[in-house]
């Protein structure tokens, strides 16, 4: 992916010294179109050389990405007609982010009123001119370079094609992502920061260097500037550093647990005195549940959900309202809350791949058979923990769904691991009898084949 920023960066600085020409901004939509083109046949050019030998692996890239190349054209051109077929638009929030780059870029406003997104969609625009089509493509790159950092993250720790190949397909082709990540919001740009914080840290949980450990936390406050809560998974970084043991391969409480305990809370402390206001800035003032729940974003219209168990004991009340909550991250919109259609399909093609992580976590951690649970612990509790945070952040379905998806790539992963010992995958889950044993031989030596 890195030829393909800098070929966008390049034709950033073409473009740096064009944008006021009248030529240039009468035919700004062409020439952002023109810009995607050129971009898009070196990925390519850098999937087709780089996978020449696996066309099942460049099928499904180039066939997300081109897939997300449709979504956004038919987001800029023909929503009217056609916007169904994304699950998500944003609505206001892409329309505030959008208003605040430009004001930005204009003069109108105050850097610090931008907001982290808003400072990101000027600078863009600084290169380009104030092309939205050009912003929308920047994230279609965020979100597809996140995946590739998930796909690179599951080759550190297995071979086994069947869970490349689960992991892989779902990424790139899950609708409710992909259309995430063709919008103006700035999931995509978190995901892939947590994707890259997450890179790091596998190699730090494989080889022990410590330096991987310094770029993850790194890579998270970099994601945290643009949502404060985004900094979730360094707490299920922290439960691997101090709980894991290289040695044995296992979590467990060890001679240095008590050490490790102090290490991270002075790394807290000391993130904390650096970069409060900008990454622990949404949960200052917390003391009690409510305001926990006054620190996400308000539930609006009918999208909203109420789930809150009241004892009269602020701790009990956590306690019990925790899984609750987290469960309706993870699912909604739950079926007793749909309001049409679209909640039917989302629930679908979205909530479910969430939810059957989880199951299948569960499934494998009770009978291992073989696999690399730690790996797998791992990747769980950087779940649990992003999840935890935002269940209490979230009380709106449209929301949850959209949060959830800065978190995309590691369930992705956690689903994926599992079948990382000799598993049949997605086609093992096929009705018997539905395709014959001589086209299945054929599927799944293909799938097993040599990378």
């Amino acid at each position: 992916m890195i030829i393909t920023w800098l070929m966008l960066l390049l034709l950033g600085i073409v473009s740096f010294g064009l944008k006021n020409e009248a030529w240039f901004i009468y035919h700004g939509i062409t020439i952002s179109w023109l810009i995607i083109t050129i971009t898009s046949l070196v990925f390519v050019i850098y999937i087709v050389t780089k996978y020449a030998k696996d066309i099942v692996v460049a099928t499904i890239m180039l066939g997300g990405y081109f897939m997300r190349i449709a979504m956004l054209f038919i987001d800029r051109h023909f929503y009217n007609h056609l916007g169904f077929i994304l699950l998500h638009r944003g609505g206001g929030d892409t329309e505030a982010f959008y208003s605040r780059g430009w004001h930005l870029y204009h003069g109108n406003i105050a850097p610090e009123r931008a907001g982290s997104y808003g400072r990101l969609i000027a600078n863009i625009f600084e290169f380009f001119g104030p092309s939205r089509i050009i912003v929308q493509y920047a994230n279609l790159l965020f979100g597809v370079t996140a995946v590739f950092l998930g796909y690179a993250i599951l080759r550190k720790f297995t071979e086994n094609r069947t869970a490349l190949i689960i992991f892989l397909s779902t990424a790139m082709f899950v609708p409710h992502f992909a259309s995430v990540n063709v919008i103006m919001l700035r999931e995509a740009i978190i995901a892939m920061f947590i994707a890259m914080s997450l890179y790091f840290f596998a190699d730090w949980f494989k080889k022990g260097n410590p330096v991987n450990l310094v770029l993850s936390l790194a890579a998270i406050i970099i994601a945290s500037t643009y949502h404060s809560a985004s900094i979730a998974p360094a707490l299920g970084y922290a439960l691997c550093v101090i709980f894991y043991d290289r040695k044995s391969n296992s979590f467990r409480f060890k001679a240095d647990t008590v050490l490790w305990v102090l290490i991270v809370g002075i790394t807290v402390f000391t993130i904390d005195w650096l970069f409060g206001e900008a990454v622990f800035g949404r949960f200052s003032g917390i003391e009690t549940l409510e305001d926990v729940m006054d620190a996400g974003p308000s539930p609006m219209g009918a999208a909203a959900y109420s789930v809150s168990i009241e004892t009269g004991v602020v701790f009990l009340d956590f306690l019990i309202n925790t899984p609750i909550r987290m469960i309706y991250l993870i699912m909604s919109p739950m079926p007793w809350y749909w309001r049409g259609p679209m909640d039917v399909v989302a629930f679908a093609l979205s909530s479910m791949f969430f939810g059957f992580a989880y199951f299948k976590v569960i499934q494998t951690l009770r009978k291992p058979d073989g696999q690399d649970t730690a790996f797998i612990t791992f990747l769980l509790l950087t779940s649990l923990t992003s999840v935890f945070l935002f269940g209490w952040g979230v009380s709106n379905a449209g929301t949850a769904m959209r949060h959830r998806d800065k978190f995309f790539i590691q369930h992705m992963l956690m689903l994926a691991a599992c079948y990382a010992k000799d598993a049949p995958g997605l086609l093992g889950m096929l009705p018997k009898g539905l395709i014959s044993d001589k086209n299945m031989k054929k599927i799944l030596s293909l799938m097993r084949g040599k990378n």
